[in-house]
């Protein structure tokens, strides 16, 4: 019987240790929290896939471009695709980051301007800007790539940073026959 108490005492003792928390122990697991970097980045980037999703629906309406609205319609397959697994990924991680569908105030202007627009001026215009966006996006993608906290965020722009280079190789080779 005192096997039994003595087995017992001993067991309880290694639960209750292996509870307690080690006050010396300064290292934290910060992959699994969000910072202000990956909070930016998942709001950035809901942003950019929501505004080439709709800058490419202007573009397949109004370009008669082959070029053109192939690459359109390439953004709105593969942004639409990123944006749920954003939204998937946002889910996962934070309940509290907000991926409204507002665009930022160059992407409205850019809108704005592609619907006054129509011919080879529109198809200049907007696969310029393709350029620009998706160079700014790359940047979006470094900065978390390197200052993210979150593990599963920085994995997703690792893996999304290739997709993006060729989104601009490919809006690079088609401004080249508009120049």
């Amino acid at each position: 019987m005192k096997t039994v108490i003595w087995l017992g005492a001993l067991a309880t003792a290694i639960s209750l240790g292996a509870c307690k928390k080690n006050n010396n122990d300064t290292t934290t697991d910060n992959t699994s929290t969000v910072n202000g970097q990956d909070t930016t980045f998942l709001i950035n980037v809901s942003k950019s896939n929501r505004a080439e999703v709709a800058l490419a629906a202007i573009a397949l309406s109004t370009s008669s471009n082959d070029s053109v609205k192939m690459f359109a319609n390439m953004m709105v397959l593969d942004h639409t695709t990123a944006q749920t697994n954003l939204t998937k990924l946002r889910d996962s991680v934070s309940s509290t980051v907000n991926l409204s569908d507002s665009l930022d105030a160059d992407q409205i202007a850019m809108r704005d301007s592609l619907l006054m627009l129509s011919g080879r001026t529109f198809d200049s215009t907007y696969i310029a800007g393709q350029v620009r966006a998706h160079q700014k996006t790359l940047g979006i993608f470094d900065a978390e790539t390197s200052g993210g906290q979150n593990a599963q965020v920085k994995n997703f722009a690792a893996n999304n940073q290739p997709v993006i280079q060729s989104h601009l190789n490919m809006a690079d080779s088609i401004l080249l026959k508009f120049q």
